[in-house]
């Protein structure tokens, strides 16, 4: 038996749960509510729905050509049958998969069947979670930003059946509609904005609802704001802002390092005008990756136009440190949002055993890393409020020495090694196999352009042909694919890459790396610097591609 397993056991009762230091009914409340005849929440109660679809082949067609159009089709989930649902495809790069393969899929229950819905529910969408195996992250996620106060779809689970055929367990998630709104906000009337694949404020976003089909102007009055002078700059968005809410959204996507978020990302996020404060209120969206770097800095580069025009306001950059704290203190608590997601697997590995074969013992390994990847995240967020924040300090000739080196190993069991030879402390990798690693050290930068540094010595490195990004040593920042890279046999070679700092001031990552299917690499430590190269406006125009 899985150690894990025996855990989850001995903690958890089937009827009763300890979730984000809340008490929450199980699934035997909601067999009880199910008797008295009420309306159990799904999203608080641990029920899995069972969901059978049903398209006719007109239907499938229809999706082949047109995935995002709704077409008509039957729902069954136990005894219950919907009619007329409407359903359309949905996902985007990464998750999307066509309707023969394992879809996600938007239901609408009352689109086409006035006043029909599903437990209470008019809009719901069916995850294939296929960017993450646990099924666990879109619903910790989402429990944590409605804890923090930002109005967030809530998730469970389902397994879902497309015409007969087993799709699996999937992540039932609250669609953002009116009757959404109408829970959380004085009017439902506002538009409601979709921020997808780095589209920004200043973009005119598409619009999901709202009575004012041709005014673009509550989201203009945001970005043009963000522009502002910095003297005037949070009056100015405070007038058309929420602006603590977008603080605290902040916060939250860099603590649980939701990368493909608004802040990080310009990606994934809705913003509704509330028509009761007449302000914009900015919530998450597309949660399924959160906790994957467990190292991000808690003051990285923001990508976000209103992000990074935020953290350049002294006063807010310190409103949002001060944010973080308190929710490091009071949501972030990682031993019982572990507790919570391990209750959840449980139930879902359940599932996964009915299945058959080896699914479940995977998914159990899959749930223990994920476990794992929340309390190192957490334990990171906690060192680095306890460091100085200070900016790396520079000479008088603009250059800085690094130090804090770590190593970093994402693919591959490469030897890492520190060595000294000749007065030199060198910092080494080498592998026979597949390898993707680095050495890493972060830093706090003041805006403007910087070099990074240093000199290399490789022995018979052999890039691997299919390493989408290149493979080869290189020089780089995270976030940031190297342009220069090193195969081969080399001596001692100078290499450098730039890059630019936006953010006041900026955390960034550092990274010396090594792609290879073989070989090995020394890094010369004493030789890795830092460099100034020039303010924002003498390097106009210049652009680094980001990877």
């Amino acid at each position: 038996m899985h150690a894990l397993s025996s855990f989850w056991r001995a903690r958890f009762s089937a009827c009763l749960f300890f979730a984000l230091g809340t008490i929450l009914p199980g699934p035997c409340d909601a067999l009880a509510a199910r008797k008295s005849g009420a309306e159990p929440d799904i999203f608080s109660t641990g029920y899995v729905a069972k969901v059978q679809i049903e398209l006719p082949r007109q239907a499938i067609l229809q999706l082949r050509r047109n995935p995002r159009a709704y077409v008509s089709a039957v729902v069954r989930e136990n005894d219950r049958t919907y009619t007329n649902v409407a359903i359309h495809l949905k996902g985007s790069v990464g998750s999307f998969r066509a309707v023969e393969a394992n879809p996600s899929l938007t239901l609408n229950f009352d689109k086409l069947n006035a006043g029909q819905n599903f437990h209470g529910f008019d809009k719901i969408h069916l995850n294939n979670s296929v960017q993450d195996p646990t099924l666990l992250s879109e619903k910790i996620a989402r429990d944590m930003f409605n804890q923090a106060g930002i109005p967030t779809p809530r998730a469970t689970h389902a397994t879902v059946r497309l015409n007969g055929s087993e799709l699996g367990v999937y992540v039932l998630v609250e669609g953002i509609n009116k009757k959404f709104l109408k829970k959380h906000f004085e009017s439902a009337k506002g538009n409601l904005y979709d921020g997808v694949q780095a589209q920004d404020i200043g973009m005119r976003l598409s619009k999901n609802s709202g009575e004012r089909d041709n005014d673009w102007s509550d989201l203009r009055a945001v970005s043009l704001a963000a522009a502002a002078e910095i003297s005037t700059r949070r009056a100015r968005l405070e007038r058309v802002l929420d602006l603590d809410r977008f603080i605290t959204l902040m916060a939250m996507e860099v603590m649980i390092w939701h990368w493909d978020g608004y802040a990080l990302n310009r990606n994934n996020y809705r913003v509704y005008h509330d028509p009761g404060s007449h302000k914009m209120v900015f919530l998450p969206h597309g949660l399924d990756q959160a906790f994957r770097m467990t190292e991000g800095p808690i003051l990285p580069q923001m990508k976000g136009q209103l992000a990074r025009a935020v953290m350049e306001v002294p006063e807010l950059r310190q409103a949002y440190r001060q944010r973080m704290s308190e929710l490091l203190t009071n949501v972030f608590r990682s031993q019982e949002i572990t507790n919570e997601a391990s209750h959840v697997a449980l139930r879902l590995e359940k599932l996964k055993r009915e299945q058959g074969g080896q699914a479940a013992d995977i998914y159990h390994s899959q749930v223990d890393d994920f476990l794992l990847q929340i309390a190192r995240r957490a334990r990171s967020v906690e060192r680095q409020f306890a460091r100085p924040s200070k900016p790396l300090l520079f000479d008088s000739s603009g250059k800085a020495t690094l130090a804090g080196w770590r190593p970093k190993v994402d693919v591959g069991t490469p030897i890492f090694n520190v060595e000294t030879n000749a007065g030199r402390r060198l910092l080494q990798f080498r592998t026979s196999e597949a390898t993707v690693c680095s050495w890493r050290t972060q830093v706090l930068l003041e805006p403007g352009f910087y070099r990074l540094v240093g000199k290399v010595r490789t022995r018979a490195v052999t890039p691997n042909p299919s390493d989408p990004r290149g493979g080869g040593v290189s020089l780089r920042l995270s976030g940031m694919g190297g342009h220069e890279k090193l195969a081969g046999t080399r001596d001692w070679t100078e290499m450098s890459f730039e890059f630019p700092v936006t953010d006041n001031p900026g955390a960034v990552e550092l990274v010396c790396e090594f792609r290879a299917l073989a070989g090995e690499v020394w890094f010369d430590e004493g030789s890795l610097q830092l460099r100034r190269v020039g303010s924002p406006s003498a390097n106009e125009g210049k652009w680094w591609p980001f990877r």
